[in-house]
Order: C-alpha cells, then sequence, then structure tokens
C-alpha cells in the first residue's frame, strides 16, 4: 500500500494499481495549487466571484431576450451574433480577460467544413460559438431543454441518441454505441445539407492540456475539409495557481477556481484549412491532421482514452486519493520513468 497520508480510505488501490492508472492516463492529471496560488484565488475570489456571476446572470437574460426579440422579428443571423457576444462575456465570467490569437485567421471558410481542436473544457466551445456560431453534436436530451434546445437546433447541431441504461458497467459499451450514432448522424448531415460547419472535438474528452488523445477517425470519416486549432491557457503558472482545465475535478469546484482566477488567457492557434487528398482514407487524413496539431501545439500524443479518465477521477471522488496528493505522486512517478 502506499504511504497512509495518501488516502482518505482504507480501501483504495494498492501501489501497482496507482501507478498503472497514472501511466494510463497521465493526461487527466491536474496541476496543484500551491498555498501562495490558494491565497491569490481566494483575495481575488471575494471581489470576482460576486462581480462575474451577477454579470454571468444579468447578461444572460438581457442577451436572451434580445434574441427571442430578434428571432421573432424574422432577423435569425442578428440573432445568434447577438448571442455570440454573450459568449465572450461568458468567457471573461469563465477567468478569460483576453483572446490572444496567432497564425492566419481563414477568411474563405468552406460551404461544408469541420472545425476542430485539442479539448480542454468549456472555454473553446463558447470560444468556437464566439467566432464562428457553427453547430456541435449534442445528446438528444439537449433538444427539449428549454431556451438550450431550440438554440442548438437552429445552429444545425446534431442530435444523438443514447441508451437509457447508465449503469457504470455499461458506460463503455453506451459510448461506442453513441460514438456509432454520431458518426452516422453527421455522414448524413453533410449529405443531405447544402451549408453545414460542425465543430467536433476528436480527442472525444477533456486533458490538462498537455498531450493529444488519439484522435478518433470517426470525425474525418465525412471526408470534408477541416478548420483545425490549438487552444490553450496562458496567464497562469503550473503547480502555483489554479488549473484552469476541466479534468478530473467536481464541477462546482471547478467552477469556483475559474471564476476566482485573476490573469487567465486563451491562446488560438490557427492552422491552414486541410481538405483530403485524392486516394486518402479517413485513417491517413486523421493522422496528418493530428499531426499538424501536435506540431503547432508542441504536444506529444498519447493513446489513453475516456476509461482512463474515469479511473483517475475514481481515485479523487471516492476519496481513495486526494487531489493534491495525485499531482504529487503523479510528479514522483514521472520522474521514475
Amino acid at each position: 500500500r502506499m504511504a497512509g497520508s495518501y488516502f482518505d480510505s482504507k480501501h483504495g488501490p494498492s501501489e501497482d494499481e496507482i501507478k498503472g492508472i497514472l501511466e494510463r492516463g497521465k493526461c487527466f492529471v491536474r496541476h496543484s495549487t500551491n498555498q501562495c496560488g490558494n491565497i491569490k484565488l481566494f483575495v481575488c475570489g471575494l471581489v470576482l466571484v460576486p462581480l462575474r456571476l451577477s454579470i454571468f446572470v444579468i447578461s444572460s437574460l438581457f442577451f436572451f431576450i434580445v434574441y427571442f426579440v430578434i428571432r421573432y422579428a424574422g432577423y435569425h443571423s442578428m440573432a445568434y451574433k447577438a448571442l455570440s457576444l454573450l459568449a465572450r462575456i461568458w468567457l471573461w465570467c469563465f477567468g478569460i480577460w483576453w483572446i490572444e490569437e496567432k497564425g492566419q485567421i481563414p477568411t474563405n471558410i468552406p460551404n461544408k467544413c469541420l472545425l476542430i481542436s485539442n479539448h480542454l473544457g468549456i472555454h473553446e466551445i463558447l470560444w468556437f460559438f464566439f467566432k464562428y456560431r457553427p453547430g456541435f453534436v449534442a445528446k438528444a436530451q439537449v433538444a427539449n431543454v428549454p431556451v438550450i434546445g431550440p438554440l442548438t437546433s437552429g445552429l444545425g447541431s446534431v442530435f444523438v441518441k443514447r441508451k437509457a441504461d447508465f449503469k457504470e458497467q455499461n458506460a463503455i459499451a453506451n459510448s461506442q454505441s453513441d460514438a456509432k450514432g454520431a458518426l452516422a448522424a453527421i455522414v448524413e448531415k453533410f449529405r443531405s445539407d447544402r451549408r453545414v460547419r460542425l465543430c467536433i472535438f476528436p480527442e472525444g474528452t477533456t486533458t490538462n492540456g498537455e498531450q493529444i488523445i488519439s484522435f478518433r477517425s470517426g470525425a474525418f470519416r465525412p471526408m470534408v475539409p477541416i478548420l483545425p486549432h490549438v487552444v490553450q491557457f496562458t496567464g497562469w503558472e503550473r503547480g502555483v495557481d489554479f488549473d484552469p482545465h476541466y479534468s478530473a475535478i467536481p464541477v462546482s469546484r471547478w467552477a469556483l477556481g475559474v471564476l476566482a482566477s485573476p490573469t487567465l488567457c486563451l491562446r488560438i492557434t490557427y492552422l491552414p484549412v486541410q481538405v483530403p487528398k485524392d486516394g486518402e482514407t479517413a485513417y491517413e487524413f486523421r493522422d496528418r491532421v493530428q499531426s499538424l496539431i501536435c506540431k503547432a501545439g508542441d504536444l506529444p500524443v498519447v493513446s489513453s482514452s475516456y476509461k482512463d479518465k474515469r479511473a483517475i477521477e475514481d481515485l479523487v471522488i471516492n476519496g481513495w486519493i486526494k487531489m493534491e496528493a495525485l499531482y504529487k505522486l503523479h510528479l514522483v512517478h514521472s520522474s521514475e520513468m
């Protein structure tokens, strides 16, 4: 067993099990916040959290009213432009003071294309909406949610039905079934619609931003032009400030952390539009785009999966190991390799 200080429970995994989980799920381990960072977070949070929450609520009410008024007046494009401004305000509410853009911003965007990037959390979703107003791939239940349902439908999003069985032992099987359903829906949308802009994150889940999970090939099966991006957080110091990546952390703790963060920046690197080559397979197309993103972001590829992420989350959520201790253990394990 690991040293007792690492565990809150007597029934935690063994040392070998912990090392195996860390090896497979290293791209999901969060950076710890040190004492100085916690003090800064607390002091800034006294001002920023209530301020940002107030602006979040007020701006949401105002822009949703504006959206529905303009939309029912028949000006759908203007209505979504208003919401894109709301997305930028939400980015500020969730810690992003400014957005740094690198590379050449695309001008002639194809009528049918996919927008992709590495996946860090909610920030890049809001940025994609702010910049492009694309459709997204979402659960079928989202279409029935008041306000959100009509918004996502109007964007041309793809809704995927999921199985009713949500038991843990069936989570992976359900995920694979969802992927097949999503692929079929995406291919059909590109086949039938004249103009399609879909945002997809081919990693399939969020990471700590230090690696790229091997891309799933499904996003590349439609064989349409792809606009790749690299998304990175700046303005924070690893191991000192709060880690803004949404990975292996309860959503309430993450939300409070980003609401209180005083200096976050979102760096977006635009990459050239990638078009499938003659005779190129979906797998070859995927590997080419993945290599481009990895090189631009200086990010290595790892073969982790959502199952590995759940294992990391279980260590923390079940109280088998503290989040801060997990990070320290990860550093020790990495130095031994």
